[in-house]
């Protein structure tokens, strides 16, 4: 028996939202494993930072944090590239190099940032980060995966909470919001 337009129509466009679905969830398991490994990167810079603050400066310790960070990306993102068909391994392997290259570009836009507005305080060396971690996982949300916009607004929120009322103890506040945000995001996500 012949299915009419209308049936048609509407089987395509359950087709479509199925499609979308899986391409919202395959974003979010490809995203998973990156949160967690930054979210342990920042546990760590900024658990040294809050240390150095108290026992003398070791904020040199960031940018060696910072590439280990971007290698466990590569491998990361390797490992996700040998998974699945080949065309699927060719879009892990641009998700994961796209990834990797915007964190080189917000490394860079922070350290220009830094350079031009030029911070007074440790305390805004210390939450810009945070807030611009969570403007990029609220945009991120806002364009393409929903749950980013929540894991993004609670970043942006508990660093500017830390930055009014935690001030000396800045750099383990955001340790435990932002590196333990960023783990915690890491496990929600790879649970939707």
């Amino acid at each position: 028996m012949p299915i009419s337009a209308d049936e048609a129509a509407t089987d395509l466009r359950d087709i479509a939202q199925i499609e979308a679905r899986s391409r919202e969830l395959k974003g979010y398991e490809k995203g998973s494993p990156y949160l967690l490994l930054w979210g342990t990167i920042w546990i760590i810079g900024y658990t040294a930072g809050g240390l150095g603050h108290f026992a003398g400066s070791n904020w040199w310790l960031w940018p060696l944090v910072d590439m280990l960070g971007i290698g466990g990306s590569v491998i990361i993102a390797l490992r996700q590239a040998r998974t699945g068909t080949r065309a699927e391994g060719n879009a892990h392997r641009n998700y994961g190099l796209r990834s990797v290259a915007g964190c080189i570009v917000a490394m860079c836009f922070t350290v220009a940032t830094y350079t031009v507005l030029a911070p007074h305080f440790i305390k805004q060396f210390i939450a810009f980060p945070g807030l611009l971690l969570g403007t990029i996982y609220a945009l991120i949300g806002v364009i393409w995966l929903p749950r980013y916009f929540v894991l993004g607004a609670i970043i942006f929120v508990l660093t500017l909470v830390g930055f009014f009322w935690v001030e000396t103890w800045l750099s383990f506040w955001m340790a435990a919001v932002g590196g333990g945000g960023l783990i915690l995001g890491g496990l929600w996500l790879r649970k939707a």
